[in-house]
Order: structure tokens, then sequence, then C-alpha cells
């Protein structure tokens, strides 16, 4: 039966555009009308035969309202029928059509976002992304796009070329909240590699930039993991400490402290400052410290350093044995782009 009413429909539709005549928004609006309903693919092969049936046309308009109808088709089948890849090479029709502005850049970002977040093919996401900043720069802000570029790398564990991008966005958007969350990236880079007094110099300079109390906790308790697996005790207590009041877990944070405290006492620290003065090859270990908590990028807009495979970016450090760091996943609650906070 579903197939009979699908045959029915496309029989229909080249009838009911031709009474319409040049209502272009009126026929669009039909179609939209059937995504309300969840008549979803009924909406898909609404837009198909619309896009063929102004392919036809002479009207200039009406090529802007066929990759206009070629886009709707190719959000449905990437929303709501589970075919990403179907709506790539419905976009990519789009675009050859020439389009510009606003409609231009919102068929590529769609086409960006399928890459990232549907198919997670972060190196084609990484390029289509790369083609947004070209071509779009002058017109939006494109940030929130280099901060997903960084955020591929990172999952791609190209951490040179992540840091690179994180530093770009650092330059480009100082003393603004995505900057901060491009230096944390940059950071847990650094942390992932087992470099950390580089993490630590970083969660510093991060730290100077005066951030939001979230970031800065979560900054402050990521350093301290970095001065435990150094060995510097009393610092990493000390950071632990300052990131405890307004750290989104505060129970990893407590447990973190107490292991410190534990070590400290079996080690028998004394009072003072200990210089972090080990390298990462021989530093004490340490024992177990949970995974850096990490933002998504992409408003959130995710953070990731583990291997592609199909799964959620990796975004922090979780602990092998004897406290050696191996890639790992923690939670991340920034949304799409506009991402840590790129805006799909």
């Amino acid at each position: 039966m579903r197939r009979v009413e699908q045959l029915l429909l496309a029989l229909l539709v080249p009838a009911l555009m031709t009474c319409q005549g040049d209502d272009y928004q009126g026929q669009m609006t039909r179609g939209m009308e059937m995504i309300y309903e969840g008549a979803y693919q009924d909406a898909e092969i609404y837009f198909l035969a619309l896009a063929r049936r102004l392919s036809r046309r002479d009207d200039p308009q009406a090529l802007s309202w066929r990759a206009r109808a070629l886009y709707q088709a190719g959000k449905v089948e990437h929303l709501y029928l589970g075919e990403p890849r179907r709506a790539v090479a419905r976009l990519r029709e789009a675009l050859k059509l020439g389009i510009e502005g606003n409609l231009a850049f919102q068929v590529q970002l769609e086409i960006a976002n399928i890459f990232y977040d549907r198919l997670r093919d972060y190196r084609n996401a990484s390029l289509e992304f790369e083609r947004l900043i070209n071509q779009f720069s002058d017109q939006q802000d494109t940030g929130p796009y280099r901060y997903r570029i960084a955020q591929c790398y990172f999952t791609l564990r190209q951490f040179d070329q992540a840091r690179a991008e994180a530093r770009l966005l650092v330059e480009s958007h100082k003393d603004t909240r995505l900057a901060a969350e491009g230096m944390l990236l940059l950071a847990n880079s650094y942390y992932v590699e087992g470099r950390y007094r580089e993490a630590a110099e970083a969660h510093a300079k991060l730290q100077l930039m005066h951030p939001s109390d979230d970031i800065a906790s979560r900054s402050l308790y990521e350093q301290g993991l970095c001065y435990q697996q150094l060995g510097a005790l009393p610092r990493a207590e000390r950071a632990f400490l300052a990131a405890l009041p307004h750290h989104p877990r505060p129970d990893i944070v407590q447990i973190s402290l107490s292991q410190v405290r534990e070590q400290m006492r079996k080690e028998g620290f004394p009072g003072q400052e200990v210089e972090a003065t080990a390298r990462p090859g021989n530093a004490r270990p340490a024992t177990s410290p949970p995974a850096p908590s990490f933002r998504r990028a992409a408003p959130a807009v995710k953070p990731s350093g583990g291997k592609a495979s199909g799964k959620e970016p990796v975004t922090g450090t979780t602990t092998g044995k004897a406290g050696a760091p191996r890639p790992g996943k923690t939670a991340d609650t920034q949304t799409r782009p506009a991402a840590a906070t790129g805006a799909r």
C-alpha cells in the first residue's frame, strides 16, 4: 500500500504544481507541511519532483527555488530517512546550480555536518568545514567551524595540525569563550601525547585569559592531572582544590584529590612546594586519575583525540597501567556549531 501511495503522489505532484503556476513559495510550503505532518517519504518525493519540474523552467527565479527544493530533500534524507550519503549527493547537486549567499552557506554547512555528526568521517568533515571557511569568511563568523576542524584533527590523532588550528582560533577570537575552548583543546592534545609539562603550561596560559568559571574549573582539574603525572603532588592538590567549586563533575575531582593526598601520604611529602621537574618518561606514577573533562565543539561544539572509528570523537584521556595516559572518552556537553558553539 505504501508503494501505491508513493506512486500516486509522484503522479499528483506535477499536476499540483501546474495549478499553482509560478507560486514557488506556495509549492515549497506544501512540501514543508508534509514534513510537519511526519510524512517524510512523501516530502522527499515531493521536493524531488518539484526540483525536476523547475529544471524545465526558464524563469531566473526557478534556479534558486530548484536549489531550495534539493536542499529540503537532502535535509529530509539526512534527518528523517537515515540516508546521509544520498543526502550529500542531493546537496552537492544543489551547489552545482551556482547558488550564492545564505542558501549556499546553509547547503555547505549541511554537508559538513553530515560528515561530522552522522558519517563520523572526520577527514572529509575537515575538508568540508575548510571549504566553508574559505568561501564564506567574509559573510559569516566562521570561528565555530575552525574549532570543528581542530576537533577533526584531534580525533584523527593529527595533534600538530589540531594545535595549529586551535592557535588560529585563539588568535582570531581573542577574549572570547571560543578562544578559551580552543586553548583547552590545545592543552588536551599535549596531555594525550604524554607531554605533561607543555600541557600544564598551556593550561596556565588559558587561566590568564580569565575564562568563565566552568572552563576555568575544567582547566584547573586537567592541569592538576598534569602535575600529578609530573610528580608535583602539592601543585596537583592545589589545582584540584581550586577546580572543585565550579567543576561540572565535582565527584571526579574529589576522587582525584583523595588519590593525590593518599599518594603524598605514602611518599612522605612535606608541606612545602615541590617543583615539577620530572619528565614525562620518569614521572612518578599517578594512581589512575580520571580523564580530563572536555566540552562538545559543536555547539559544543567536541574535541577529539581517538581514532576515527565511527564513535563519538574522543575528548580527553584516561589512564592505563601505572598511570600511563591512553586515549579515552569523556563527556562533552557542547552543542553543535555555533558548537563550542558552532551553529548548524
